[in-house]
């Protein structure tokens, strides 16, 4: 019996925590591409922010010529870890510089490869003259990594939360509905077994419907017991008076015309008199008992009782 009620709790606590997981997968869901373009919209505004510095720093040393200054200012800005590839063109060449799987950097002379690599450029402007084009490029591969730690905080954050949901629901559950029904059933075998007591001695705490199954239980023992006694009071009062009359009594069903029935129920002087002990003739029938001669009046008292409802003879 208990490990059905456990069961049943435990099936609650499975589909309220399935349910809740559902709800926080779909928030996840939601959370993860949120974060995501959180975290690609700073990284287009780290890029565009750093284009944009560039822009500004180069526009001097590429106007006078300067060209290890306009290198040295293409070389700081790769110490932005976000920054993966740089290019700055001028009349038709290229200057780049390509960050490495180990997060060093080279310069390229050439064209850098930038396949699935987003992108933030800025013209470079001086007195209203365009003197080239700096274009910032970022790895979305610094996102991925960054909703990977995400993800991970999340789905932790969201295992604690059903454990400790299911256990939260377990516990209540157990002290709302469980506990009580256990103690109505040690209160009905105790009752079965012969046992009184009551429900407000168990232990266990009825609140709100359970509290009226609890009276509605102690109201049906009270009434079941009271009729048992009755019971029990008017079979021995039946038996009293059986056994005390002087005249032999033999109790059988009604059966039809043919069929054989043997006795239900004799009394001490119908033992004494047949000199037959109470087992035996509740093995017999009238026929076992009455004079073949006779039998046709035993017949016909039989037909008359079946009738009337009462025959005598």
């Amino acid at each position: 019996m208990a490990q059905d009620k456990n069961s049943i709790v435990v099936t609650v606590v499975l589909g309220l925590g399935l349910a809740v997981a559902l709800l926080l997968g779909a928030l996840g869901t939601l959370a993860y591409r949120t974060e995501k373009a959180r975290q690609m919209g700073h990284l287009l505004e780290d890029l565009a922010g750093e284009a944009g510095e560039l822009a500004l720093n180069l526009a001097l040393p590429v106007a006078g010529g300067h060209a290890e200054e306009v290198e040295a200012v293409l070389d700081s800005a790769m110490n932005n870890p976000k920054v993966q590839v740089l290019v700055f063109s001028r009349d038709g060449r290229s200057q780049a510089r390509v960050r490495g799987a180990q997060g060093g950097w080279r310069r390229l002379g050439t064209a850098a490869p930038t396949a699935g690599l987003v992108l933030q450029e800025r013209p470079v402007v001086l007195q209203g003259r365009t003197l080239g084009r700096i274009q910032a490029f970022g790895d979305p591969r610094f996102v991925d990594e960054g909703l990977r730690r995400f993800m991970v905080t999340l789905l932790i954050w969201a295992g604690v939360s059903l454990v400790v949901l299911g256990l939260a629901v377990y516990l209540l559950l157990w002290n709302l509905v469980l506990k009580p029904l256990k103690a109505v059933v040690r209160f009905a075998v105790a009752v079965s077994s012969g046992g009184t007591g009551s429900l407000a001695d168990c232990g266990a705490v009825f609140r709100g419907e359970l509290e009226g199954l609890r009276h509605a239980i102690e109201k049906m023992v009270r009434l079941l017991a009271n009729r048992y006694a009755d019971k029990n009071a008017s079979e021995a009062k039946f038996r009293t008076l059986f056994n005390s009359t002087g005249d032999a009594i033999f109790v059988r069903p009604v059966v039809k015309q043919g069929e054989r029935a043997t006795f239900m129920e004799v009394n001490e002087v119908a033992c004494h008199r047949t000199g037959y002990s109470r087992e035996e003739l509740l093995t017999m029938g009238p026929q076992d008992l009455t004079d073949p001669r006779d039998m046709a009046v035993v017949l016909d008292g039989y037909r008359k009782l079946e009738a009337t409802g009462r025959a005598s003879y």
